[in-house]
């Protein structure tokens, strides 16, 4: 069984939705965590986090780099590593 690892992690959910989505589209299954914290604390400690298979994790985190680096869209996410 594949265990969870963070890909991403984000201020805001529209934009955590986009990459899940984009990421989706490549076939690989993202989760949101902390989502919901939205609701009681507009930037939640630590913001939302996305979280892939670990055996995805390469391949979400290239897909990520290189949406970034296309200009086609600025992405506002909290970078740990």
């Amino acid at each position: 069984m594949a265990r969870l690892v963070k890909v991403a992690t984000f201020l805001s959910p529209a934009e955590a939705h986009l990459i899940k989505d984009l990421l989706s589209a490549q076939g690989i299954t993202g989760y949101l965590f902390d989502e919901q914290l939205q609701v009681l604390i507009p930037h939640p400690m630590g913001g939302i986090k996305l979280m892939v298979a670990d055996v995805d994790q390469y391949r979400a985190k290239e897909l990520i780099r290189e949406l970034e680096q296309s200009n086609e869209a600025e992405i506002r996410y909290l970078d740990e590593e």
